[in-house]
């Protein structure tokens, strides 16, 4: 969703001024490693860390939706209905332009799309969205069968053989047209990230990695490992942490931990 996009390249465009301004201190990331180490053995896992990451990245989704609701909510109840939710979108989408019917048949199949989303997060089935059930909508990766959804519908924009799965040529592709890519190699090596299976193509769980953000997660959890993880043992300890302070800070890592941590309140 546009809102989404526009609210979240702002709230990232913000969060990497600071990072740059406002370093990590050490204190921090020590709090982080304790957060982080569920089982107090004093070593924090990848998987301890990626959880870490994920639950982050639930809490700024919860921490958004009062702003969001807010926004939709025209009539002011406190609840947001899909005419609501379908209105907003119209009011990002609107151009001047004439639409064609290519345009229009689009739009009612997205229209179609959010219709299902909206009855997936309407958990008790009142036809309106409180501001949990709609954290769901604009963030999927909240409800596993709003995700699911979503990726099949990104998919379904993608594949373009019918095989119900993406293709490298596929992913590489922009509404049936070749992209331009600033790092085309850059691009297949996060396609071959995904494609965990290595069948030369993204399912539909493979790309809820991308749709969720997770791959991504994983792609910083890993980031920071190869930083801190001076003995190669798949995990973090406080000594490692502490030591690699530095080169944590002057690294593209320092953003997402940066989040982490704002997430989390540290």
């Amino acid at each position: 969703v546009l809102f989404l996009a526009v609210r979240c390249f702002d709230e990232d465009s913000d969060r990497a001024g600071a990072s740059r301004t406002n370093a990590v201190s050490v204190e921090q990331l020590l709090d982080m490693h304790s957060k982080i180490d569920e089982d107090g053995n004093g070593r924090a896992s990848l998987e301890e860390i990626l959880a870490f990451s994920i639950a982050a990245q639930h809490a700024s989704a919860k921490k958004d939706a009062p702003g969001i609701l807010e926004v939709i909510d025209t009539n002011m109840d406190g609840h947001v209905s899909l005419d609501e939710v379908l209105d907003h979108r119209e009011n990002w989408e609107t151009d001047d332009e004439a639409e064609s019917e290519e345009d229009i048949a689009a739009k009612k199949l997205q229209h179609e799309h959010e219709a299902v989303k909206f009855a997936l997060a309407d958990g008790n089935g009142d036809g309106l969205l409180d501001v949990d059930e709609l954290t769901h909508v604009f963030y999927p990766q909240t409800n596993a069968r709003v995700l699911r959804v979503v990726a099949e519908n990104s998919i379904l924009q993608k594949d373009r053989d019918g095989d119900g799965e993406v293709s490298l040529d596929e992913f590489l592709e922009e509404n049936g047209e070749e992209k331009i890519h600033h790092n085309p190699e850059q691009e297949k090596k996060h396609f071959s990230s995904l494609d965990k299976n290595a069948d030369g193509k993204l399912n539909v769980e493979e790309w809820e990695a991308l749709e969720s953000g997770f791959s991504y997660a994983e792609a910083s959890v890993q980031s920071l490992l190869e930083i801190c993880d001076r003995n190669k043992d798949s995990h973090i300890t406080v000594e490692e942490l502490k030591d690699a302070h530095a080169e944590v800070t002057g690294n593209d890592v320092h953003d997402h931990i940066l989040n982490w941590i704002e997430s989390h309140e540290l």
